[in-house]
């Protein structure tokens, strides 16, 4: 149960953002994304299944060119009763990242696939880098 979860969880699909292209650290986009492209800059997200919210960032001004960094994606949200009758209330994922140029373009989102992670309330997607936060962004699902 645990794979099929993270399975939701989007962990580079929602890099939109071409490389080389970003001129500083930031938050590129967020909203709902389709085939890992913006479709609406929004923070308020309807729960239905196939819905993909999440947000683009770029870090820039890394020290190594080519290097990997091992960073957290977590996904934070109102309790959830999941198919095999665990609550949940996040879960989260290491993922390796590879600079390129002194920077880094991703994303991180999720997508609704089963009817049980349609919860409203405020949803908190994190990219931690050595258990420090570094980009974050809520969203309202209604």
């Amino acid at each position: 149960m645990k794979t099929r979860i993270i399975a939701t969880l989007i962990l580079a699909s929602l890099a939109t953002v071409a490389h080389g292209q970003c001129s500083k650290s930031g938050l590129m986009d967020e909203g709902i994304f389709k085939d890992g492209a913006l479709i609406k800059r929004t923070k308020t997200i309807k729960a239905e299944l196939g819905t993909q919210f999440g947000f683009t960032y770029c870090a820039s001004g890394l020290p190594d060119d080519d290097a990997v960094y091992e960073m957290e994606y977590e996904v934070s949200h109102p309790p959830m009763l999941v198919a095999d009758g665990t609550i949940r209330t996040r879960f989260s994922r290491m993922r390796q990242v590879r600079s390129e140029n002194g920077m880094i373009n991703n994303g991180v989102g999720f997508t609704f696939n089963y009817e049980w992670e349609l919860v409203p309330g405020v949803w908190t997607l994190d990219v931690r880098y050595k258990n420090n936060v570094v980009f974050s962004r809520q969203f309202v699902v209604n």
